[in-house]
């Protein structure tokens, strides 16, 4: 039996079958200068016996804890590529790494880096809200929780009834 492609092309069954031992599906399909679904779809119309289609190997098949390692690996690099963070917080790429926007702004304002343990706290609670009289620096998560709990605290930075802030809103 023979089919005539749209390119003019005429394949016998009898060659399609020997090219294919010799080559992969992608190659036999280019030869022709067909996609392989092009190709399937061809076979079908020849009416090709089960026996005589490319065969394929059985699929791997994950545990459930290897699928949600693969899908967390990935997901982590797709927010490393788009410079998300979690949580909802704004991400900004600072060099190599990912920073939360708000870190960032605090930390030029007070000139220096912010250490590990330090709390970036959103006065009005918005998240999203990075202006500069909205931010707020406790010493550790502990002063930060003690804060939220009513108790006094004296935060490392504390933007109210402060100038220097309305001044550094033109940044942003």
């Amino acid at each position: 039996m023979e089919y005539t492609t749209r390119y003019g092309k005429v394949i016998e069954e009898s060659e399609l079958y020997r090219l294919e031992r010799k080559m992969t599906e992608l190659e036999l399909a280019s030869h022709f200068g067909l996609s392989p679904m092009g190709l399937r779809k061809i076979r079908g119309k020849m009416g090709w016996p089960k026996k005589y289609r490319r065969k394929t190997g059985p699929k791997k098949k994950y545990t459930s804890e290897e699928l949600r390692l693969k899908y967390n690996a990935y997901m982590r690099e797709y927010r490393k590529r788009k410079g998300i963070t979690g949580n909802s917080y704004n991400g900004i790429r600072v060099g190599d790494k990912v920073v939360r926007l708000s870190r960032h702004k605090v930390a030029i304002v007070l000139n220096r880096n912010l250490k590990p343990e330090e709390v970036v706290h959103h006065i009005d609670g918005n998240r999203r809200n990075d202006r500069y009289d909205n931010l707020m620096v406790f010493g550790s998560q502990k002063d930060h929780l003690d804060f939220h709990k009513g108790k006094k605290v004296n935060p490392l930075f504390d933007p109210r009834g402060k100038k220097f802030f309305t001044e550094l809103e033109d940044l942003k």
